[in-house]
């Protein structure tokens, strides 16, 4: 069964400068596939090739695991920017309407803003990812100590025969 993964990359858009000389770079969603059930199994007649092949599942979810936190913080701030955005435009609009505001309305309507929930929905799919990816890193950690038994347990079986 193989699972897909997005995460977010900081990618070049545009390497020429605008006026003043700045690149334009964007977080870019970039799939990321796992084979979830080949990674999590245990081939018992190969396993020097398991061995071998750890490191890499490691390596490789232990990353993903890591950029899909960094994400979560990032998508955190700007879940914070987006509000702070948004109740600063409420004030303006009240200030120049004359309406009367308390803190607690302008928090609602904030809250109830589309902007505001799209940036909240995003932050929690990417919650449930970075959650997910984390259980696969500590189930491949678990799958590395099962090896390092299994090996242990056929050293010693040999030893005996």
């Amino acid at each position: 069964m193989t699972q897909t993964i997005y995460i977010e990359r900081l990618r070049l858009i545009d390497a020429r400068p605008d006026r003043e000389g700045n690149q334009n770079w964007a977080w870019v969603p970039e799939p990321e596939t796992f084979d979830v059930e080949a990674d999590f199994t245990i081939n018992d007649s190969d396993i020097d090739r398991e061995l071998c092949r750890i490191g890499q599942l490691m390596a490789r979810y232990g990353a993903a695991a890591a950029e899909l936190s960094a994400n979560l913080a990032r998508k955190e701030e700007e879940v914070k920017y987006v509000a702070a955005r948004c109740a600063a435009a409420l004030r303006s609009q009240a200030e120049a309407t004359g309406a009367k505001t308390t803190v607690d309305k302008i928090k609602d309507d904030v809250v109830l803003s589309i902007e505001y929930q799209t940036a909240l929905s995003a932050l929690h799919l990417l919650r449930a990812e970075a959650e997910k990816t984390e259980h696969w890193w500590r189930s491949i950690s678990a799958k590395a100590s099962a090896l390092n038994s299994l090996t242990y347990w056929r050293g010693a079986e040999m030893r005996r025969a």
